[in-house]
C-alpha cells in the first residue's frame, strides 16, 4: 500500500505543479493582452487560469484590473471582495487599493473608507492606502481627515507627488502658506504635465496672495491676522504670510521685469526667512515637515535651481536656456533632495 500511496501523492503534486504553471502562463498572456489593449481577450485568459484554480489570487486581481479598465466597476469590486474573503490572512495591499477605488467610483465613499481602513490595519506602512483614503475623505469634504491621512502618507513616502498636490489643493483657500509649501515641494518632484502647469499657476497665486498693485506707485497688502485662539492651532503661518507679502510687494514694484523664476526665488526667500526661525508655539505637520526642508534647501544653495525647475511647464525659452546651461546645479539639487534626511515621526 505504501508505494501506491506515494505514487498517488506524487501524481497529485505533479498535477498541482502543472496546473500552477499553466495558470501562470494564462495570467502572463492576459497581462500582455491587457497591456496591448485587448481587454476582452485578456479576460478570457484569466478565466482559463481561474478554471484551473478559482481562488487564484493573482488571476482574480488581474481580472479585476481589466474589468476596471472596461468600466465594469461592480464586477471588479465583487472580485476584490472575493479575493479578500478567500485570502483573509494576506496583506493584499493592492487589492485594498483597487477595491476602495472602485467603491469611490460607484459613489460609495463611506464603504471605500472602511476598506482602506481595513487595509491600513494590515499594511500600516503603506503610503498609498493612506493617500487613497485621503482622496476619499476629500471627496466627502472631510478636509481635516484628508489632511491627517496625507501627513501619514508623506511620512511614509515624502517623494509621492500626488500627496503634496492634494494637500496643496485642499489648503489653498483656508491656509495659503501651508498650500504654498506643499505646492513648492510638489514642483520639486514634478515639473511637466497638466498637474505641474496647474501647480505653477497656484504657486503664483499664493505668492501674491493679499498683494494688489493699485497703480504704478501704490501697492496694497491685506494679511489675515488670527485671533489668540487661532494662533494656537496647528499649521498657523500668519507671520510667514506677512513677511512673504511684504517681500512680494517689494518684488512687484522693484523686480517686475525680472525673469519669472527669479521673482519666485525672491519671494520664496522672504517666506523661508520666517520659516527658518520656528517658535515653540509653531506646531503641525507643515512646521515639522515642510519648514525644515525649505530652510535647508536655501541653506544648501538650491533655491535658484528649484525655482527654474518649478517654471519648466510654461515652456519659456529663457528658462529652458538657464536649465540647459546649469545642468550641474540641477543635478546637485536633485541629488541633495534624493538624499535628504527626513525628520522622523512628523505625522504624530
Amino acid at each position: 500500500m505504501k508505494p501506491t500511496i506515494c505514487m498517488i501523492l506524487f501524481c497529485c503534486l505533479l498535477f498541482t505543479a502543472r496546473s500552477q504553471d499553466a495558470a501562470s502562463r494564462y495570467i502572463n498572456d492576459g497581462v500582455d493582452l491587457h497591456d496591448r489593449g485587448y481587454l476582452e481577450e485578456a479576460i478570457l485568459k484569466y478565466d482559463s487560469a481561474l478554471r484551473l484554480d478559482p481562488k487564484h489570487y493573482l488571476a482574480n486581481y488581474e481580472k479585476a484590473l481589466t474589468l476596471t479598465e472596461l468600466k465594469r466597476y461592480a464586477d471588479a469590486a465583487a472580485l476584490c471582495d472575493f479575493v479578500l474573503r478567500e485570502h483573509p490572512d494576506s496583506a493584499a495591499r493592492l487589492v485594498y487599493v483597487l477595491y476602495g477605488t472602485l467603491l469611490d467610483y460607484q459613489g460609495q465613499g463611506d464603504e471605500a473608507v472602511r476598506i482602506y481602513t481595513k487595509g491600513i490595519r494590515k499594511n500600516p506602512d503603506s503610503y498609498i492606502l493612506y493617500f487613497n483614503r485621503a482622496v476619499s475623505y476629500a471627496q466627502q469634504n472631510k478636509t481635516d481627515d484628508a489632511e491627517a491621512d496625507l501627513a501619514h502618507a508623506l511620512a511614509r513616502n515624502p517623494y509621492h507627488p500626488g500627496s503634496h498636490n492634494l494637500l496643496a489643493r485642499l489648503q489653498e483657500s483656508a491656509n495659503p502658506v501651508y498650500s504654498l509649501l506643499a505646492t513648492a515641494f510638489f514642483l520639486a518632484l514634478e515639473q511637466r504635465g497638466e498637474r505641474a502647469t496647474a501647480a505653477l499657476q497656484r504657486l503664483d497665486r499664493l505668492l501674491g496672495a493679499g498683494v494688489e498693485q493699485k497703480d504704478e506707485k501704490n501697492i496694497s497688502i491685506s494679511v489675515f491676522m488670527p485671533s489668540e485662539k487661532d494662533k494656537k492651532k496647528n499649521n498657523e503661518f500668519s507671520r510667514v504670510h506677512l513677511l512673504m507679502s511684504l517681500t512680494a510687494a517689494t518684488v512687484m514694484s522693484g523686480h517686475k521685469n525680472d525673469a519669472h523664476a527669479d521673482r519666485i526665488r525672491l519671494i520664496m526667500s522672504g517666506a523661508i526667512a520666517s520659516l527658518s526661525v520656528p517658535r515653540k508655539e509653531d506646531r503641525g505637520f507643515g512646521w515639522r515637515f515642510y519648514a525644515p526642508l525649505l530652510a535647508d534647501l536655501e541653506k544648501a544653495g538650491h533655491l535658484e535651481a528649484w525655482a527654474h525647475l518649478a517654471c519648466s511647464s510654461e515652456n519659456d525659452s529663457a528658462n529652458a536656456a538657464w536649465l540647459s546651461q546649469h545642468k550641474e546645479a540641477v543635478t546637485a539639487f536633485r541629488d541633495w533632495l534624493n538624499g535628504y534626511s527626513w525628520p522622523r515621526n512628523v505625522d504624530k
